[in-house]
């Protein structure tokens, strides 16, 4: 794959996370107006022939270490109870005008000074 094509996918991929960001904007606005008219309506849920919007409540809890530790929980414990994941994803930056004109395409093959 040469640089042009790889800069041809990056472009492709920026212009489809615009709209998968446009989409999902769209999805809460949608959501947002749902919500709305269950509010007005009074209900939690409404049974429809397609559909069951419904309101959703969820509870999250996490660990606090700051807590922990002011409980007399061992920094060491803490750490050794501390599970670590990984994750390897592509991250595409785009570059801003002026660093445009400093972007060497191919990388200058040293050359030997004698």
């Amino acid at each position: 794959m040469t640089n042009d094509e790889l800069e041809l996918l990056c472009r492709e991929r920026k212009s489809a996370a615009e709209l998968r960001d446009l989409a999902e904007a769209e999805v809460k606005r949608i959501a947002g107006r749902i919500g709305d008219e269950l509010s007005a309506r009074g209900v939690e849920r409404v049974e429809l022939p397609g559909f069951v919007p419904r309101w959703v409540s969820q509870s999250r809890s996490t660990v606090d270490k700051v807590k922990l530790v002011e409980l007399g929980v061992p920094v060491a414990t803490i750490e050794m109870a501390t599970v670590q994941s990984d994750v390897t994803y592509v991250r595409v930056d785009e570059r801003k005008a002026k660093a445009q004109a400093d972007v060497i395409a191919e990388p200058k093959k040293k050359s030997k000074v004698a």
